[in-house]
């Protein structure tokens, strides 16, 4: 006995739909019969019972109803979610499923033979289009891996306010693609882009100093991280996540974290040397002079490891400048203003003006130890013009927030300087507005 397929199930097949470039073509078409209608498609589990023909109700509901009938003209519902039947139209085809006949006898052998030969070779092709549907080409996979590699390149010249909207929108089509998806090893390969891409996301809102979006999107990332299981990946995810726990003033937890990120991989990549760096910045902000020393020779030892592709000004990339930076901070916190200022004035000459956090944050530890060596109108004013060069956006988040704590460290007296007094003004400006109110 021959069985045949849900006419909308062969429709699909026929125009080589995924489930995202199904969704896609549900927004075109939304966009001219009903604008409403768009991004009304249905869910990843829906859509898979419409192909089965497994109804609630007999039929979807009419919004849905509408748009598959304007999806495929010449359709009805009804049709749509019946067994598929020829219309004598150019290139529909009625498809049978690769049901085996049963033998029927001697002397039909050779029919019989011919038409279960015919059966197997549909059964074959079959299963090549199961094993294929929703593949994602090569191509496309790269593109999608070039992709992040951008948006990690962006993540130094770029606002987060900028950046977040962008990786936002291309997550939202990731998910898409990864939900239709099934071939296992393209898919570990999207799940990677999708951790990175989420550990971008956690990245901005620590430099947008948004602590409750950081702390879900380094769920989020983690998650994607281990469903790809990758080491790598696993170690630079933990070492955002460090970064993020330590700008929001819990330094134990940033120490383990990092810990954690240090020891995920053995081999040298960006995770260790991001991971190691951070734990000296904490442990100097706790005092810790020999911890801090230690943490700072395990970075500075896995960044002399690092290929070339990860000295890359990225965020997926670690190199002197970076390192230089994060050795003058921990110096500064440690007041070792000559280590400190050594380590500056090398990261002021790699660092360039367009790696704009960076850029600022080293300047902010030189107005720090300026003020350490006790002049401290001359700290504030170095201060003052560092926040001053930067826009408002970009001096958002934790610049501000160091800003700040230059401030908070000032005796009282020293707080009510003029020079203090128009630095405060200058951090307490609302997004969008400079200094002389253009």
């Amino acid at each position: 006995m021959v069985t045949q397929e849900l006419a909308l199930k062969v429709l699909v097949r026929q125009r080589h739909m995924t489930y995202e470039s199904f969704c896609r073509e549900w927004d075109r078409t939304a966009s001219a019969l009903d604008d409403r209608l768009k991004g009304r498609f249905p869910g990843h589990a829906q859509y898979y019972r419409w192909l089965r023909g497994d109804l609630v109700n007999g039929r979807p509901y009419p919004d849905a109803c509408r748009m598959l009938e304007a999806l495929f003209p010449g359709w009805s519902v009804e049709r749509l979610f019946s067994p598929y039947v020829a219309s004598g139209r150019t290139g529909e085809s009625q498809l049978i499923s690769p049901e085996l006949p049963e033998p029927s006898g001697y002397a039909d052998v050779a029919n019989d033979q011919s038409s279960r030969l015919e059966q197997i070779e549909i059964l074959r092709q079959e299963m090549n289009q199961a094993i294929g549907a929703g593949a994602v080409a090569e191509a496309t996979l790269e593109d999608w891996e070039r992709g992040a590699i951008r948006y990690a390149r962006a993540t130094r010249d770029r606002p987060p306010t900028v950046l977040v909207g962008s990786i936002s929108n291309d997550l939202a089509e990731l998910r898409l693609l990864i939900s239709g998806h099934r071939s296992a090893s393209a898919l570990r390969r999207l799940i990677r882009v999708m951790a990175q891409l989420s550990g971008l996301m956690c990245l901005e809102f620590c430099k947008l100093d948004d602590r409750s979006a950081f702390q879900r999107w380094a769920r989020t990332a983690r998650l994607a991280a281990n469903e790809a299981g990758d080491p790598e990946t696993i170690s630079w995810i933990l070492a955002q996540e460090a970064y993020g726990i330590y700008y929001a003033g819990d330094l134990p937890e940033a120490i383990d974290v990092a810990r954690s990120a240090y020891e995920a991989v053995r081999t040298p990549c960006v995770g260790r040397a991001l991971a190691a760096a951070l734990e000296a910045r904490a442990h100097a902000a706790m005092g810790r002079d020999r911890e801090t020393r230690e943490a700072l020779d395990r970075a500075e030892v896995v960044l002399g490891r690092l290929d070339e592709d990860s000295l890359t000004p990225s965020a997926f990339g670690y190199n002197e400048s970076s390192f230089r930076f994060h050795e003058g901070n921990a110096y500064t916190h440690l007041r070792n203003v000559t280590s400190a200022l050594k380590a500056q004035d090398r990261a002021m000459e790699l660092c360039s003006r367009d790696d704009y956090t960076d850029w600022a944050m080293v300047r902010l530890d030189r107005a720090d130890c300026i003020a350490y060596s006790g002049d401290i109108t001359s700290g504030l004013e170095y201060a003052t013009g560092v926040m001053s060069d930067l826009s408002a956006d970009e001096r958002n988040g934790i610049i501000i927030a160091r800003g700040r704590k230059i401030l908070r460290a000032l005796p009282a007296k020293e707080q009510k300087l003029p020079v203090a007094v128009g630095f405060h003004e200058l951090l307490m400006l609302p997004s969008g507005e400079s200094q002389n109110g253009e």
